[in-house]
């Protein structure tokens, strides 16, 4: 089935990607000042061209940031009223997450809604495997029918636990993991509320 790029699934994934990227929030950080172009940004935030070109397709999908042609080059600068619904939608994040309230490692509030986005966004076929499943499964149930290394999917479930949107209980020598369907929920639909929010210019 062709990817529709039209549909809210694939503008979440993209708001979720995109967001979950910290390249993303510094991009913002280096345009504040003046506007840049892709070769200014991915020296500064020492990317590949490529990588950071990929960056700002997503960041102007969701509005983060507008462009300009001036000769042969494209130069990029924050939108600022959609900046501050970002800010907006990514406070709200954390209000879905009583793990994430609890933690002192965060720098900032974005900082934890970043991370959110992160996980979601790097252990996304868990997430989908484990919304799939109608019951529990243990660690080697689920790397075993995703085709994975063990470790990587410890990690996944690690980082999927700390942030709240997986949780484990104690079955004799095993631990049975479960989606928290609740925020699950909660944040697909905050995501979904961004997304079909409109973007507005400067």
């Amino acid at each position: 089935m062709k990817k529709d790029k039209k549909s809210n699934i694939y503008k979440s994934k993209m708001t979720i990607a995109t967001l979950g990227n910290k390249a993303a929030l510094d991009v913002i950080d280096y345009t504040s000042e003046k506007p840049l172009c892709v070769t200014d940004l991915y020296i500064k935030a020492r990317r590949e061209q490529a990588e950071m070109s990929l960056i700002l397709r997503g960041m102007k999908s969701i509005g983060a940031v507008t462009d300009k042609r001036d000769g042969k080059f494209i130069y990029y600068e924050p939108n600022f009223k959609r900046i501050k619904a970002i800010e907006k939608f990514m406070l709200k994040l954390i209000e879905h997450s009583p793990t994430i309230q609890k933690t002192v490692l965060y720098n900032s509030p974005y900082d934890a809604s970043y991370d959110i986005l992160q996980t979601m966004w790097r252990f996304e076929v868990i997430l989908n495997f484990l919304h799939k499943a109608v019951k529990p499964h243990k660690v080697s149930s689920i790397y075993s029918r995703l085709k994975i290394e063990e470790s990587i999917c410890s990690q996944a479930l690690a980082g999927l636990r700390r942030i709240g949107i997986v949780t484990v209980q104690q079955n004799g020598k095993e631990r049975l993991y479960t989606l928290n369907r609740e925020m699950y929920s909660k944040i697909i639909n905050t995501v979904n509320e961004f997304v079909n929010d409109k973007h507005p210019a400067e």
